[in-house]
């Protein structure tokens, strides 16, 4: 019988791990910089070691983040093995991040959806609500230092901001069933916590040099290490994007161009979705998968450039 893992891997083309060709180590040795008589030795084992999904993501990066890779390795901060293993897990956080944006939608997914809509229209109307309170303080204590009215007047017109406040709270809480936070800390985390399940049943990818399970430990530890060198989202953002759109994912295929990350188009947008979210899971949450989604979310990535799990 053949296995859940065997049978995603013959749906894969038949380029996708295999062993990365010479001309992807001498890419790395000709980009690294090289600063004694062993550094060339040490970058040779970078092109060795960079196989499979490691190898993928790698030919997808531009010069400046090849030779910091290549210099991780040549002034010995991280072993080759360890830096092809970093590849691998921020590999897989693309692939999961890609799957969770583009897989086919339930019924509990249209509903959940629905719900973020309410937050979000909520959030939006308690805002306003709280920067026309913040105008009126404005305002009437401009009028009093110019003198346009006494002390007595601008307490009469002062609005009883607490008061004002608690009342917002309490339509808002009202309106949509519960606290704001506990609300959004549902969605995220059941969203989260079916896609994971999901992902992981498809098995996809997962060979010996392919992608990670999403809880693999050995693959965050080194895709944390590489963040703690400097290797950040913006030198590998376009690349996994480029990879992941390749990817040809069971129930999804290929993406016919790279897909934009439902998070930055939050950024770009402006409306501070973003970072309500990451706030509600770094207060609520201990586990570290969604810890790393937290993280990803502050650092204005896309989950599946979380650089310390590979989730996306």
């Amino acid at each position: 019988m053949v296995s859940p893992i065997a049978k995603a891997a013959q749906m894969l083309p038949s380029s996708m791990w295999k062993p990365v060709a010479a001309s992807v180590g001498d890419s790395v040795i000709a980009a690294a910089k090289h600063k004694g008589p062993d550094d060339s030795v040490s970058v040779s084992k970078l092109g060795q070691a960079l196989t499979g999904a490691a190898a993928d993501v790698f030919k997808h990066l531009d010069s400046k983040a090849r030779d910091m890779l290549g210099g991780f390795v040549a002034n010995g901060d991280m072993t080759a093995d360890d830096v092809a293993l970093g590849l691998r897990s921020l590999a897989t956080s693309a692939a999961f991040g890609r799957f969770s944006r583009e897989r086919p939608k339930d019924d509990e997914d249209l509903a959940g959806a629905a719900k973020q809509t309410a937050l979000d229209n909520a959030f939006l109307k308690k805002s306003k609500a709280l920067d026309d309170l913040s105008q009126r303080v404005n305002d009437v204590t401009k009028r009093y230092e110019s003198k346009e009215i006494s002390a007595e007047e601008m307490s009469a017109l002062m609005p009883d901001v607490r008061r004002t406040s608690a009342r917002v709270d309490a339509e808002q809480k009202s309106a949509l069933g519960g606290e704001t936070d506990a609300i959004q800390t549902g969605l995220v985390n059941g969203g989260l916590s079916k896609n994971m399940a999901m992902f992981s049943k498809l098995s996809f990818g997962q060979s010996k040099d392919g992608l990670l399970p999403l809880d693999d430990a050995k693959g965050s530890a080194a895709a944390q290490k590489l963040s703690s060198l400097g290797f950040s989202p913006v030198h590998y953002r376009d690349a996994l994007e480029q990879y992941a759109s390749g990817l040809d994912i069971p129930g999804i295929g290929r993406g016919a161009q790279p897909a934009a990350s439902m998070l930055q188009s939050a950024l770009d947008s402006g409306n501070g979705q973003a970072s309500r979210v990451a706030g509600v899971l770094s207060n609520t949450t201990e586990d570290s998968t969604l810890s790393a989604l937290a993280q990803a979310l502050k650092a204005g990535t896309s989950p599946e450039t979380a650089d310390a799990k590979p989730v996306a």
